[in-house]
């Protein structure tokens, strides 16, 4: 491995392998500085281990923290002292998310509420709500040194990917009716008018969270980094396979989020590590090696680290056969690291992304968006065009020096004003933009627009969609070179009415 060089007190400056052990409660009995040894052996320089949130593996003395019955010291200490004596970074993983029983039973109000009033409860552990006791204050107390941690989310679906809903506890209701004067949404499919003020809701809040957790580290442990997306240095994501999504599974999960992600947090160390689960309810079913590698290649193309999440240790894996092959590639990364070291993007054409690979599908027209999306994704891939993606945030800081010469905008109905104003500037300053479906069609409001939001579109108005199965293009009559015959058209047609002077590029034919 070419560590000489690697400073742990300052590893997100390097290029970084995680290896992140998720403990079970059993796994204090191991060894940490075998623990330390077999990460360092097989390939990473970074580890993420368990220190407390849901279970302490520590000698707590906050009465609500449970604590590991299975530890005989101060297990988390010693793993650091041990990781520290391997040459490594540790990183320690704080579950803040849930707690268990004791918990809940001295403040019930602390924790999420479904809508038919039990307990958003699993396997003995009570989902804290973002807006409860738990999250704004008794995990702040949990936090005191400098870390990686599961914060608690506005989660809907469980570990068995039952989808709850949101959660509707008396804090939630009190929030949202101080800070946007309304009542939580009646139904979760996004049809509720108040939908769209709920979504601003949950990120505002969950930006607050973040920021109290930032001070409490940095007063603290100042020179400790957080890994968040918010306001930290270093940025983290997932990928995962979960059973109940619709086959074929999608092959571009890691470089469809690397890509999102960063283009949200420019700048940050990022990493989306890969679970070695095949779905949380099958957490000792092992993924395969080659959708592992295939993973860990689109990283390594996107500019990010290598990272691989375990549930226990390396020694208790009940199928190591994936291990050998990803430690290889991970000593190949520390040999030839200094060809990653400082890469950026150099892509001329970015996919116009708003975050929704981490939204439901939604409602009505909306449900096309995510689908239109990985098309134009999968488009690009099969072309090889290099290709990065971008927001409205990073249109607007970019206008003066276009960073894109094509932006493609596939079905993205909802534009404010002002990501509508960068993408004109952006048109003006001699880009492209290609856009598809009803792109511009409603406000951040969700609310339907008299015409489109961006004043470069060639659209004057939106007509009703229509079933398009047996259509077709006519690529003989197109303005562009698209050779002979009929491009299909097998879904739903979007019929725009287009603006004074706009050119049909690719005339429609009707069946």
């Amino acid at each position: 491995m070419n560590s000489g060089s690697f400073d742990r007190r300052r590893w997100w400056e390097h290029e970084y392998r995680i290896l992140q052990t998720n403990l079970r409660e059993i796994d204090a009995l191991e060894d940490p500085r075998t623990i330390a040894r077999d990460t360092r052996a097989f390939g990473a320089n970074v580890i993420v281990s368990n220190i407390g949130g849901i279970v302490a593996f520590y000698p707590t003395q906050l009465p609500l923290h449970y604590r590991n019955p299975f530890m005989k010291s101060d297990f988390a200490g010693e793993m650091v002292a041990a990781a520290h004596a391997e040459g490594l970074a540790y990183i320690g993983r704080f579950d803040l998310s849930k707690a268990t029983k004791p918990a809940y039973d001295a403040h019930p109000d602390w924790f999420m509420r479904n809508r038919d009033g039990t307990p958003r409860e699993y396997a003995g552990t009570y989902q804290a709500c973002p807006n409860g006791g738990w999250a704004q204050d008794y995990s702040l107390q949990i936090l005191n040194d400098g870390l990686f941690f599961n914060m608690t989310a506005f989660v809907r679906t469980d570990y068995s990917d039952v989808d709850h809903g949101i959660c509707v506890c008396d804090n939630c209701k009190r929030r949202f009716r101080d800070l946007y004067k309304l009542e939580l949404p009646r139904t979760d499919d996004g049809t509720d008018p108040n939908w769209g003020a709920y979504q601003q809701f949950q990120s505002r809040i969950m930006a607050e969270l973040s920021a109290k957790a930032r001070d409490v580290i940095k007063a603290a442990r100042p020179d400790v980094p957080l890994m968040d997306f918010f306001g930290g240095v270093v940025a983290r994501g997932e990928v995962q396979r979960r059973v109940s999504r619709k086959a074929p599974e999608w092959p571009h999960a890691m470089g469809e989020q690397t890509r999102a992600l960063m283009a949200l947090a420019p700048g940050k160390a990022f990493s989306a590590t890969s679970a070695a689960h095949m779905d949380y309810p099958w957490r000792q079913v092992t993924e395969s090696t080659e959708n592992h590698m295939l993973r860990f290649a689109q990283a390594l193309g996107t500019g990010t680290k290598l990272d691989l999440y375990l549930m226990g240790t390396l020694g208790d894996q009940d199928d190591p056969r994936f291990l050998p092959p990803i430690s290889r590639l991970f000593h190949w990364h520390a040999a030839n690291e200094q060809h990653y070291a400082g890469l950026e993007p150099g892509a001329r054409i970015a996919l116009y992304n708003m975050g929704s690979i981490f939204q439901s599908a939604g409602t009505g027209l909306a449900r096309y968006s995510n689908n239109a999306q990985r098309g134009a994704y999968q488009a690009l891939v099969d072309a090889r065009l290099p290709f990065w993606m971008t927001n409205g945030m990073q249109v607007a800081k970019a206008t003066k020096d276009r960073a894109y010469d094509v932006i493609i905008m596939p079905h993205i109905m909802s534009l404010d004003e002002g990501d509508a104003a960068a993408l004109d500037a952006f048109v003006e300053a001699g880009g492209l933009i290609i856009a598809t479906g009803y792109t511009g069609a409603l406000g951040k409001d969700g609310k339907p627009r008299s015409s489109p939001a961006m004043k470069s579109s060639p659209v004057g108005s939106f007509g009703q969609p229509r079933d398009g199965h047996g259509w077709s293009l006519d690529m003989s009559k197109a303005a562009i070179p698209m050779g002979p015959g009929r491009m299909p058209i097998d879904e739903i047609f979007f019929p725009v009415t287009p603006r004074s002077g706009a050119t049909s590029v690719i005339p429609f034919a009707p069946d």
